[in-house]
């Protein structure tokens, strides 16, 4: 569906958007586009009239859904301007489990075994993804500590950075006569 294709392309734009900026002003730069699409919708379509009908009650939780929202963007940003998306994106889907779990807790809703098992899927593949990327990190981390091990030997200076983030700090801020990626 559309809103899969969209949340897809979420993340990719946001990656490549907060790269040289301060996650937070990011966050409030999407967040002020969002306010401009939604209120243009609520206006376009008339609705504007119906906030006075609005209770107390919804009220309050809808303040409260955009506090968790603002936060969680907030953290979600500064970990995308720190990480990489094939990292992050897993995290990020482990929210759909713990709302399953607080929907059966708080909301009552109905617990299957269909949910259940998909919320494990879920889960057991977040973990996999993740995991798969940490055996992969070890062995990057392994090879860089060998080749910087060999040429500190030979008398070069030598300096390792395991994000893409923290390259880009070290090459701006010197001239390295080599630059080695594993």
């Amino acid at each position: 569906p559309a809103f899969g294709f969209f949340a897809a392309l979420t993340a990719i734009f946001a990656k490549v958007g907060v790269r040289n900026i301060n996650s937070d002003l990011a966050t409030a730069i999407r967040t002020t586009v969002i306010l401009f699409i939604t209120w243009g919708i609520v206006l376009f379509g008339s609705h504007a009239g119906e906030i006075r009908d609005i209770p107390r009650h919804s009220w309050l939780f809808l303040v409260l859904s955009g506090a968790a929202t603002g936060l969680s963007w907030l953290f979600y940003f500064k970990a995308l301007q720190t990480g990489d998306v094939s990292r992050v994106a897993p995290i990020d889907k482990l929210s759909v489990v713990i709302t399953i779990c607080l929907s059966f807790l708080f909301l009552k809703e109905e617990v299957s075994l269909r949910v259940v098992a998909g919320a494990l899927l879920i889960t057991c593949g977040s973990i996999l993804m993740l995991l798969k990327e940490t055996v992969g990190y070890r062995r990057r981390k392994e090879l860089s500590d060998n080749i910087v091990t060999y040429l500190s030997s030979e008398n070069y200076v030598c300096e390792q950075a395991f994000t893409y983030g923290d390259a880009r700090i070290k090459v701006n801020l010197y001239d390295y006569d080599c630059v080695l990626l594993a």
